[in-house]
């Protein structure tokens, strides 16, 4: 079978029981979070209506099972500096969070990234701590064997700000008795793990009425933070095909 620039349809499980171990770089994989709801939109140009079921009958017991058959291919296909990034929420988070632990092994556990979607309006019937942020589990499948590119963002200063003098050449605004520098200004910083990213608004020129498709800008992040040019990207979830053109940007396969 063909093993890149491809797109398969049908049922994950299927097709990656036919893949070879340890040919993937990174897997990005966004499915059903377990919501117990029905989606259904009009897709793009109004001429079809799209929709699935994210209900389970069996309870969220079922659901970790499913995820489990699933997420254990992965970790087959994974190579060894591999890394998944599984997109949840707060409906099952916690519980695939103990699944992953069980199979990659608590070590492995590299990080917990807060999509932050600052953006997005808020329900005002709900009067108390409105949910504004998705859930990104990051595992390796060799601890300390994952390729890391870190990404900078820019700093975010005060508006108020003491005079600035420099030292050495750099700009710094305080030091201490001993006049050694204890503070200095740099126009960016290296990305922690709260991702401020926008949501995808209902007018947004990318979206392409799939109900829950991601912004691009939160595929290429991850992309570009863990995997080289040429590496293999898979998502076993594909939705709308927004991690396909965000690797495609980036010279991925």
């Amino acid at each position: 079978m063909k093993l890149s620039n491809v797109i398969y349809c049908g049922d994950n499980l299927e097709w990656m029981r036919k893949m070879p171990d340890e040919f993937v770089d990174l897997v990005y994989a966004d499915p059903p979070f377990f919501s117990n709801k029905h989606y259904e939109v009009i897709w793009h140009d109004g001429a079809e209506i799209r929709s699935f079921e994210d209900r389970w009958q069996g309870g969220v017991h079922h659901y970790i099972e499913w995820m489990r058959m699933r997420c254990e291919l992965m970790h087959r296909l994974l190579k060894p500096h591999g890394v998944l990034y599984l997109h949840c929420d707060w409906h099952a988070s916690h519980y695939l969070k103990v699944m992953l632990d069980d199979l990659f092994g608590q070590s492995s556990f590299l990080n917990e990234i807060v999509w932050w979607y600052e953006n997005k309006p808020q329900d005002a019937r709900k009067k108390i701590l409105p949910r504004d942020y998705d859930t990104i589990l990051v595992y390796a499948k060799t601890y300390g064997g994952q390729f890391y590119a870190p990404q900078y963002v820019p700093t975010v200063r005060p508006r108020k700000q003491n005079k600035v003098i420099k030292v050495d050449g750099r700009r710094v605004s305080a030091r201490d008795e001993n006049g050694n520098v204890i503070y200095e200004f740099r126009d960016k910083k290296m990305l922690g793990s709260v991702w401020p990213i926008p949501y995808l608004n209902p007018v947004a020129k990318e979206r392409l009425g799939y109900p829950t498709q991601k912004p691009r800008a939160l595929l290429r992040r991850i992309i570009e933070t863990s995997s080289a040019k040429g590496a293999l990207v898979l998502d076993p979830f594909c939705g709308c095909g927004t991690s396909i053109i965000a690797a495609q940007e980036l010279g991925r396969e």
